[in-house]
């Protein structure tokens, strides 16, 4: 596969994974901000934890979501962040989804890490 060809398939994959963006109010950032392709299992694991988190301790983390949506009582988040390096012919998808209870707290995530590398 091309590199032309992986960029739009990773730019499509991105598109399909963002729904419509929300804007949230100013929140004091509680902890450095990280790069969502420097978030990795275990990092999560230390950092989003189920049933204490809050929606603001997040935004400080990763700043604003590229996309939320309602289902229910429960709010989701998208987070989505594309690498390509040209030398090494190879990118990064990271896609993180979080899903809020009606009191902003974080009930579950899911954070998927897809790496693609060009075979000569």
């Amino acid at each position: 596969m091309n590199s032309h060809r992986l960029i739009s398939l990773l730019t499509l994959m991105c598109l399909l994974g963002v729904g419509c963006a929300q804007q949230a109010a100013n929140q004091q950032p509680q902890v450095e901000p990280i790069l969502l392709t420097a978030l990795t299992p275990a990092r999560a694991e230390q950092w989003l934890v189920r049933g204490h988190t809050r929606q603001q301790q997040v935004l400080g983390m990763l700043g604003q979501p590229h996309g939320v949506s309602q289902v229910g009582d429960y709010q989701y988040w998208n987070y989505t962040d594309v690498r390509h390096d040209q030398v090494k012919q190879e990118s990064n998808l990271v896609r993180l989804t979080l899903v809020f209870d009606s009191q902003a707290v974080l009930v579950d995530y899911d954070l998927q890490n897809n790496h693609f590398q060009k075979k000569n």
